[in-house]
């Protein structure tokens, strides 16, 4: 069994890039806020999830470890929002954290174990990784819970 430890960027907060004039214009036709918040985390070169963790080769688990990332509307592109009331929910949004982990069984994909968070704090988050990183390979090792 092994597992690989995986880069989380939590750097940023804020989603302030505007999207250019064409795919707004695109976005505008299909009224869909949703796709232009998806446009907009890819102008900004965001994800909305994170994996920190995976699990190789173990004969009995599998798991789920990943932070789910809310940003916050800001400068060009929060002024761009602004302006278009088709998008205006999404200056809803407030920034977070939710960390997601859940260990399962492979042969059936029945949950062993499962922990949700949500949070504000950078630290927190940060600090709930590395604990879940040792959960893994506590329960890994394991037989039985």
């Amino acid at each position: 069994m092994t597992t690989t430890n995986l880069k989380v960027d939590l750097s940023k907060q804020y989603i302030t890039e505007p999207i250019g004039k064409d795919a707004l214009a695109e976005i505008i036709k299909g009224d869909n806020d949703k796709t232009a918040h998806r446009l907009y985390l890819i102008v900004n070169e965001l994800k909305e999830r994170y994996y920190f963790q995976e699990l190789d080769d173990h004969d009995k688990y599998t798991i789920t470890a990943a932070v789910n990332v809310r940003y916050t509307y800001a400068g060009e592109a929060r002024r761009q929002i602004e302006s278009l009331p088709l998008l205006r929910p999404l200056l809803k949004n407030t920034s977070g954290y939710e960390v997601v982990y859940k260990v399962f069984l492979k042969k059936n994909m029945q949950d062993v174990y499962e922990f949700r968070h949500k949070t504000k704090s950078k630290q927190e988050v940060c600090d709930l990784i590395v604990k879940l990183r040792q959960k893994t390979i506590l329960i890994c090792n394991q037989n039985t819970f």
